[in-house]
């Protein structure tokens, strides 16, 4: 089962972005992930076609399995 880091960042323009991290630590916690995402938010990181990142908007871990049928 693989695993993606979701972080989800409202844009100085009203809009999303999101940055996605494959196979992140196991037991992450939301408090340790929006430790992370206010710190590129208040060093200024990133820039998006919709403007700077102002807020978080969602934290999520998404699981898939992939299933060789042949």
């Amino acid at each position: 089962m693989s695993k993606t880091l979701s972080m989800v960042f409202n844009t100085k323009n009203g809009k999303k972005a999101s940055i996605n991290i494959n196979n992140p630590k196991e037991n992450l916690t939301k408090d340790q992930v929006a430790t992370v995402m206010n710190s590129i938010i208040a060093k200024n990181i990133f820039t998006t076609v919709n403007g700077e990142l102002v807020s978080i908007s969602e934290i999520n871990m998404k699981s898939s399995d992939k299933n060789v049928l042949a």
